[in-house]
């Protein structure tokens, strides 16, 4: 196991802040494979110390359906479009597609016959 892995296991800062100081902040992988587990909590501690996240990682939480931390994502600043809410709607994950339809976003026109 990687010391990134342990670190994300964990949840522990200090071994995830000196990981960013080593020039780790872009990868990607902490923070898809956090979102992709439903760890809210290692979520918020990966942003707060300056992890950069994938445009992508917002179609991740409602692919896995962890409503809670696409809400989180999205109040930090992650948009809401129609990948988003065709992800939840091929993975049948109705809290997440609940969450994106009150926000205001439409799934795409391939959804439009579906019942």
């Amino acid at each position: 196991m990687f010391a990134f892995q342990i670190a994300a296991k964990t949840g522990r800062k200090d071994s995830l802040q000196s990981i960013f100081v080593d020039k780790w902040k872009y990868d990607i992988y902490f923070c898809r494979k956090a979102v992709q587990e439903g760890n809210l909590q290692l979520v918020k501690n990966l942003l707060e110390i300056g992890f950069l996240t994938p445009k992508t990682i917002c179609v991740t939480a409602a692919r896995k359906g962890h409503v809670d931390i696409l809400k989180y994502l999205h109040q930090r600043g992650c948009k809401l479009t129609r990948k988003v809410i065709d992800a939840a709607i091929t993975n049948d994950q109705v809290e997440c597609i609940e969450y994106c339809s009150e926000q205001g976003v439409k799934p795409s026109d391939r959804w439009k016959f579906v019942s």
